[in-house]
């Protein structure tokens, strides 16, 4: 994790000072749109016997982009 943000904060500062050329700059970017359809939450602690489980629903496709179409949060454990 800090490598990673070492590498982050070390090329900005490249971009910032005008040492990347464009085509070092079109080659390392790359767009990635992830689009989740079911989402689980799990929540414990070393202080409980079970843990809490939420779930979130939505139909593929059905929601248009900016608005949010999840169904009602399920409470899947504890029983």
């Amino acid at each position: 994790h800090s490598h990673y943000m070492e590498v982050v904060q070390r090329t900005r500062q490249q971009l910032e000072k005008g040492d990347l050329t464009k085509e070092e700059i079109e080659k390392g970017i790359m767009a990635v749109r992830f689009v989740p359809y079911h989402m689980e939450r799990l929540v414990g602690g070393p202080d409980q016997v079970m843990w809490e489980r939420w779930q979130w629903d939505r139909d593929a496709g059905a929601c248009p982009e900016g608005t949010p179409l999840w169904d009602a949060p399920k409470l899947l454990l504890p029983y």
